[in-house]
């Protein structure tokens, strides 16, 4: 079943329900500004309506165990915020960073100061001051208040079409329901961002006021034109899927022309500065785990091709991290058993790029055997790196399977369930090894 077909399952009570939370909240969207700017006891009953349903919408994302719990790395991530907003007038705003467990490439704020980055956006930066360009860019969207200037354009536009085309549209996109699981969440307390954006002169502000932000804290602004480089190679400019800072926004193209004419500009003194901030080595081992992560996130949603891509810079950084090896092999394999998905995933990015259709051709036995092949290198590489870990054994199984080599096949199943009696997935794996059996008996019968 493919992923459109599970989005088709999902129980309409379920998105009437999400409707009805999205209509509820955008009646108490008004006069935000004073939850940036005045104090708590001047809050009128609409805004503390508004500063509970933001309070609720964070209780479900926790609830529903969305957030990314790596105590050293939100350390880490939270002290970038804290240099990037030591120089501005903050005091009545409780900025807190977190991470959200999902592929998606996105970052957005709330109102509250609540700042969140999705674990697909961190794991495509390469250093420190390209993540300090994320968080400078959302912690403007709060300072300058721009929800509310969202807000004065969005009120008389909400219709429910609106909030159905963007649910219809997302699903189109070709997510699995876990991967849409933070977008139907988010509906509500980022309406105004998810459907007309925080418009593209806000967009631009917060660009530069996080560059601003940045070089006051000490980073490279040099880095900040490469983070819609890698954004823009690996995935084009932005596509229903992969909405980056929520809504209409300038393109990546747009971003890299401008950004690099203000380094040439507005900051060629400043990028000049020795000693400003890029970070690389402790970035990498601070989201090595982050990556990997994500990636196994990028598998599960049917995304192979990003979760190789992750893998390897995993593997890079840690040539013997057996974890990252399993799941590169699982990725090659699923590659072969799933060709439709794997034509989804590549027509997707297609099309994000804006690239010229092309009818993608089946895959050829040749390269089926490659891909089995790097996957099987992989699984003895993590096999070598940990002899007692149990799953790539059933990795190997599979792809002997694949390839009818039987023998093979039914000594790394019971290697698997000899190293993991209690497997979630033994009944299966049990009877995968009947039916190795007797074909292996019914071999021995006609050789007979």
């Amino acid at each position: 079943m493919n992923n459109i077909q599970n989005i088709q399952k999902t129980n309409y009570q379920l998105i009437t329900l999400i409707l009805l939370f999205v209509l509820s909240l955008s009646t108490s969207w008004a006069k935000t500004e004073v939850l940036s700017s005045g104090g708590v006891n001047k809050l009128t009953k609409e805004e503390k309506k508004l500063l509970e349903e933001t309070a609720i919408f964070e209780e479900e994302i926790n609830r529903k165990g969305l957030i990314y719990h790596d105590p050293i790395l939100e350390k880490y991530v939270n002290e970038i915020g804290k240099k990037l907003i030591s120089n501005v007038n903050t005091s009545t705003i409780k900025f807190r960073f977190q991470i959200i467990k999902d592929p998606a490439l996105n970052a957005f704020a709330l109102p509250n100061g609540s700042i969140y980055i999705h674990s697909g956006l961190l794991s495509q930066l390469e250093n420190e001051a390209q993540l300090a360009h994320i968080l400078g860019h959302e912690i403007t969207h709060v300072i300058k208040q721009h929800a509310v200037n969202a807000y004065k354009d969005f009120k008389n536009k909400l219709m429910l079409a609106n909030v159905v085309d963007v649910l219809g549209s997302t699903a189109i996109a070709g997510a699995s329901i876990e991967y849409l699981s933070f977008f139907s969440l988010g509906l509500g307390l980022t309406m105004s961002a998810a459907i007309n954006g925080y418009g593209r002169e806000n967009e631009k502000e917060a660009d530069d006021t996080g560059m601003e932000l940045m070089i006051n804290a000490g980073y490279q602004l040099q880095e900040v034109p490469k983070v819609y480089e890698l954004l823009l190679k690996e995935y084009g400019d932005a596509t229903n899927l992969e909405v980056f800072f929520m809504g209409s926004h300038p393109a990546n193209k747009e971003r890299i022309q401008r950004t690099t004419e203000l380094l040439k500009t507005k900051y060629a003194d400043k990028t000049k500065q020795t000693a400003l901030i890029t970070n690389i080595e402790e970035f990498q081992q601070q989201t090595k785990n982050l990556i990997k992560e994500n990636a196994i996130l990028n598998i599960r949603a049917d995304r192979y091709h990003h979760a190789i891509s992750g893998l390897e810079k995993v593997i890079k950084s840690d040539p013997k991290d057996q974890i990252a090896h399993y799941y590169l092999g699982e990725s090659y394999r699923l590659i072969v058993k799933y060709p439709e998905k794997t034509k989804q995933e590549e027509e997707e990015k297609r099309t994000s790029q804006k690239q010229k259709k092309k009818e993608k051709k089946e895959m050829t036995p040749e390269e089926k055997e490659e891909k089995l092949s790097v996957a099987l290198k992989e699984y003895d590489l993590a096999l070598a790196y940990n002899p007692q870990y149990p799953d790539p054994h059933r990795g190997l199984g599979l792809v002997y399977w694949e390839q009818g080599k039987e023998e093979q096949s039914i000594d790394e199943f019971e290697k698997y369930l000899t190293l993991c009696p209690m497997a979630k997935d033994r009944r299966q794996v049990t009877k995968y090894l009947e039916e190795l059996k007797n074909k292996k008996e019914e071999n021995k019968n006609e050789v007979k």
